[in-house]
């Protein structure tokens, strides 16, 4: 669980990473990919101001880490690369680096370092400005691969949705762990059907990974696999689906369950 949770931001290697392909008739960086980035700042500042004071620095579960050290490595990943790796400056990064670095392992001990949740949010604010002001602006940032067709930005936008998801397992984790707390449903989820769209893949070999474009490393680089037939959903399972296969005693059948479970 700690891995997943204090490792889930991808960091680029300090050499060149792949461009996104190129389109010149877009912008740099569109004002969509640029909303979105504002609009994640805004909602992890958010959840940043929600959190009672007392729990910023608190551990909702011992593998979880707070959501005040989360928040942190969010800012310190932009701070990284857009100062240090982009602009080369490292005066800010530098600076929070022993606690926020992508391989320091958080600890209480070290999430006790941080500072109140106004000490935080306003250095939050200030990087966030300064940023989409330089992305919006591309011609005040040296030239560099990681700027090509809006990459970085687009790797942001990535990277802070998938910390703003641990954040708010965070809370729900506070949460769930208030005893005073009130968690009756208003809407009983009641079983649905389980009526799912269903494609059948041929046996083959298939291309998977990506060639180029906005990836994490861990989606590179492209292979062939050889797989057999098989049939999947074209849509998630819904709750209520799940719920009407639990209700038929779903678990307790044996057909549909393998000896590993």
């Amino acid at each position: 669980m700690p891995a997943t949770l204090h490792g889930s931001q991808a960091w680029p290697s300090d050499g060149i990473m792949p461009a996104a392909p190129r389109h010149p008739d877009e912008p740099m960086n569109s004002a969509q990919t640029l909303g979105a980035l504002h609009n994640l700042h805004g909602m992890m500042n958010a959840l940043l101001q929600q959190i009672p004071t007392d729990r910023l620095l608190l551990r909702p579960q011992p593998d979880i880490p707070s959501l005040g050290w989360q928040f942190g490595r969010a800012m310190y990943l932009e701070t990284y690369l857009i100062d240090e790796k982009v602009v080369g400056d490292d005066n800010l990064s530098r600076r929070v680096r022993h606690l926020f670095a992508h391989d320091v392992t958080p600890t209480p001990s070290l999430e006790a370092q941080l500072p109140p949740s106004e000490h935080l949010l306003n250095w939050a604010l200030d990087i966030q400005d300064r940023h989409l002001t330089l992305l919006a602006n591309p011609g005040q940032l040296p030239a560099h691969p990681w700027l090509e067709d809006g990459w970085l930005t687009a790797y942001l936008v990535q990277a802070h949705g998938r910390a703003y998801e641990d954040m708010l397992a965070c809370l729900a984790a506070h949460a769930l762990n208030d005893p005073t707390a009130d968690y009756r449903p208003s809407n009983i989820l009641e079983p649905g059907p389980v009526c799912p769209s269903i494609t059948e893949l041929s046996q083959g070999h298939y291309r998977i990974g990506a060639r180029d474009g906005v990836v994490f490393d861990n989606e590179l680089p492209t292979q062939m696999v050889e797989l057999s037939n098989y049939r999947i959903a074209e849509q998630p399972i819904s709750n209520a689906a799940w719920l009407a296969f639990m209700a038929d005693d779903g678990y307790a059948t044996s057909a549909w369950w393998d000896e590993e479970g």
